[in-house]
């Protein structure tokens, strides 16, 4: 209907019974905010002189989602190659916090320029990281699927750690009975059990990883001070526990045993007599014959 000079606006009806007494308007050009998502019928009743006329218009008012930030995907690797295929759709339920999964939907890009250019990620279910061991930040928008200008956008992080692969075969730790602590009798010494450290990373890099000693196979027993430990038993094992320090969640175990062998005691002077066969002056001497004198425990020396 044409609005003239002579035009006179009856009401305007926005068929937004919520809104209350906002729902209808007496002005030319009047706006109105929507209660709420849903189609409402929009109707307008001009009168021109004698003449009226009612238009309508169905306003389709879609909902706009709210994007709930989602934990980072930190994964320990499992074949230490960098690469960890990884299931992005794991974070819808946290992205879409409740919101109905029939009407909003959730796509994921790889880094702020794709997002910037909406190229999502083809395959989310099976996304493999791009460059080994680098924080990758993941962007996900939650779209409404009937107007995809509906939408909201959060981020969350995905990175992969190498995972400690310590020796699950270290040789023992093995030290004669000495002094360091009490008598060189007792079985009872000094350790310095980092020297093992070398052999523990098992060639990965000990800038990335702390390697923590304990004395209980449950692991609830540090060693304060594992370059000074004193053993409590002449054979005893040490448990240790290999982290990787920019993710604590990738760790593995080992043992190794520590031992102290008792010194040996000696009798001196030992003599052997040998006959002389010939009057040379000159005899073969079997010098195992004295063994046990020397020493009573001679058979384990």
């Amino acid at each position: 209907v044409g609005c003239g000079s002579n035009a006179l606006v009856e009401v305007w009806d926005f068929g937004d019974i919520a809104s209350g007494v906002n729902n209808t308007s007496t002005v030319l050009a009047p706006t109105h905010l929507f209660s709420g998502p849903g189609y409402y019928e929009v109707s307008v009743t001009v009168k021109v002189g004698a003449d009226t006329a009612i238009t309508t218009s169905i306003v389709t008012i879609y909902e706009v989602p709210i994007a709930t930030k989602p934990t980072n995907i930190k994964i320990c690797d499992t074949n230490n190659d960098g690469f960890y295929v990884v299931n992005l759709t794991t974070q819808n339920t946290t992205i879409l916090n409740g919101q109905d999964p029939l009407i909003f939907d959730v796509k994921y890009y790889a880094g702020l320029a794709n997002y910037t250019n909406e190229i999502s990620i083809a395959i989310p279910n099976s996304y493999t990281n791009l460059t080994a061991y680098t924080l990758e930040t993941i962007y996900a928008k939650v779209y409404n699927i009937n107007n995809g200008s509906c939408f909201d956008a959060t981020d969350f992080s995905f990175q992969v750690f190498e995972t400690p692969l310590p020796n699950t075969a270290i040789s023992p730790l093995t030290e004669c009975d000495n002094t360091s602590v009490g008598t060189d009798t007792d079985g009872i010494i000094l350790f310095n059990l980092t020297q093992k450290e070398t052999e523990i990373s098992n060639g990965q890099s000990p800038s990335d990883f702390t390697i923590s000693y304990f004395s209980d196979a449950g692991y609830a027993t540090p060693i304060a001070n594992p370059a000074t430990l004193q053993n409590t038993a002449t054979t005893q094992t040490i448990y240790i526990k290999m982290v990787n320090n920019y993710n604590n969640t990738c760790a593995a175990t080992t043992n190794f045993t520590i031992e102290v062998f008792e010194r040996p005691t000696t009798t001196s002077p030992v003599v052997l007599k040998q006959c002389d066969d010939d009057t040379d002056g000159l005899s073969a001497f079997n010098l195992t014959e004295v063994s046990n004198k020397i020493s009573e425990n001679a058979i384990n020396e």
